[in-house]
């Protein structure tokens, strides 16, 4: 989730990112604070904003889940000379790029 890698995002900002639906953003967001993944703080500076960060468990959760694409990254790239996934990391780097020029 991008709030894991980016604490205190707003839902406005998380909106603009994923170029997804508010409505749907924002019945993620309430599910992910059912489960107790998720809380909403009060911005410091604008009460009337709440920024987004993960609880301790959805700390916990976060990094199993970046550990658990890690070890597939590892395992898809291990044959791989370095020269050749720099050059990957590159194209699909370029490719995301070019999408979202497109989204905005």
């Amino acid at each position: 989730m991008h709030a894991g890698r980016h604490p205190g995002i707003t839902q406005r900002e998380l909106v603009e990112h994923s170029h997804a639906d508010k409505a749907q953003i924002a019945r993620l967001l309430a599910q992910l604070q059912q489960k107790g993944w998720l809380t909403r703080r009060p911005d410091p500076d604008d009460g009337r904003v709440r920024r987004l960060h993960l609880s301790t468990s959805g700390r916990r959760l976060f990094a199993q889940l970046q550990a658990l694409q890690d070890g597939i990254a590892s395992t898809l790239l291990r044959e791989v000379p370095a020269a050749q996934q720099h050059q990957l990391l590159a194209l699909l780097q370029s490719a995301r790029d070019s999408i979202s020029d497109d989204l905005e």
